[in-house]
């Protein structure tokens, strides 16, 4: 969570160097995080629950997500103007400030949670790697890493330029860039709701994971066709051709 904090702030000095150091920053600590808060949750959840507890805690950091994307924008912009700064830069500076600040007085509810786990909690098959990891299961780990290694790789491709995309084809601000995509995180948030109900039904926890998973593979298509027509989105490029 600090390094998430400090890559926040190291974009606003606005140089490309500082910008690419703080992206790989901000990606990394956000990892970390949710790797960390995975375990944690099902560490204190019960087998039964977890498919419907996993979904309302995704479901409730969309929602926070969209309330932050319609009420960030718009005022961040309207304190901006408050200041009488007039770049076009300056309500992302005050926008990431907000985050920022706000990053490392949430820092503070790490020290709110205490060491309940046992003594010992490693599996007696595990084996200690060289980073520390306990693995039992090599070959079982590396089926369940790939999938999303791949998804995380395409997302890393896809996510900074569609920002980037929907802002120049559309001329829009960034109040109306955030209420693009605070739609974005409803729709999400209605799906992982519905998922959640449906893989209830489904019998066996590994039949309910392939049927929502499976489910997802439509719309990736979709996106990747809207998103990779180059000569359209060449044909209305409005930053010039040495920017493409």
């Amino acid at each position: 969570m600090a390094l998430v904090a400090v890559a926040l702030f190291a974009f606003l000095p606005g140089s490309c160097r500082c910008s690419s150091w703080a992206s790989s920053a901000l990606g990394a600590g956000t990892q970390m995080v949710y790797v960390v808060q995975v375990p944690y949750i099902a560490e204190h959840t019960e087998p039964g629950e977890r498919n419907e507890y996993f979904a309302i805690w995704s479901a409730l950091g969309n929602v926070t997500a969209l309330v932050a994307a319609l009420l960030g924008g718009a005022i961040a912009t309207e304190i901006a103007a408050r200041l009488s700064l007039t770049s076009a830069s300056a309500p992302y500076q005050v926008l990431l400030t907000g985050v920022a600040v706000m990053g490392v007085l949430s820092l503070a509810t790490v020290y709110l949670l205490t060491n309940d786990r046992p003594a010992s909690t490693m599996h007696p098959s595990a084996s200690r790697g060289r980073f520390g990891i306990a693995i039992s299961d090599r070959r079982l780990v590396f089926k369940l890493l790939l999938p999303g290694f791949i998804t995380a790789l395409g997302a890393g491709q896809l996510i900074p330029f569609l920002n980037v995309f929907v802002k120049g084809k559309f001329g829009l601000d960034l109040a109306d860039v955030n209420a693009v995509f605070a739609v974005t995180s409803l729709g999400t948030t209605l799906a992982i709701l519905a998922a959640a109900g449906a893989g209830s039904g489904v019998s066996g926890a590994i039949g309910s994971i392939v049927l929502v998973q499976g489910s997802s593979i439509p719309f990736l298509l979709v996106l990747g066709f809207l998103t990779g027509s180059v000569g359209f989105f060449r044909s209305s490029w409005p930053y010039g051709s040495e920017t493409r």
